[in-house]
């Protein structure tokens, strides 16, 4: 009896850090904790998983919709897991040049069936050329 309040009690908390946690997922709070300018981009990406033995052996692709020095969105068709370290590399255009990088899947929205979009943070902030015609984006 004291073992079954005991784990109700726990459960309870644990609902309640799960709602606090959906709570503050929502847009304005996605906004709020932004600490770098993003930009509006179309470019092309493929994700390795972040560790050196599987990078050789698994690959999503996808594209990067929006970027800041410190993270990106990205589009794909299959699922990534959320915390994971994946490596990125960017298609190169003739607006964009950039290195591959290590970044944490921190975010997930299934939009509609086989198309994903994902919250990417980067390990270490990245330097960004100058945009041409870029728009600010106001919305992850």
């Amino acid at each position: 009896m004291v073992g079954e309040r005991l784990s109700q009690a726990e459960s309870n908390t644990a609902t309640m850090e799960a709602v606090k946690s959906l709570k503050s997922n929502n847009t304005e709070a996605i906004k709020a904790q932004r600490k770098h300018r993003r930009f509006e981009i179309r470019t092309k990406v493929i994700l390795h998983p972040g560790d050196c033995v599987e990078r050789g052996t698994l690959q999503w692709t996808g594209e990067c919709h929006d970027i800041s020095k410190g993270g990106c969105r990205i589009l794909t068709q299959k699922p990534l897991e959320l915390g994971s370290i994946y490596w990125i590399q960017f298609k190169p255009s003739e607006d964009v040049k950039l290195d591959p990088v290590f970044a944490r899947c921190v975010r997930g929205q299934l939009l509609r069936e086989n198309a994903f979009d994902f919250g990417m943070c980067f390990l270490t902030p990245i330097e960004l050329p100058e945009p041409k015609d870029s728009i600010e984006a106001d919305v992850i």
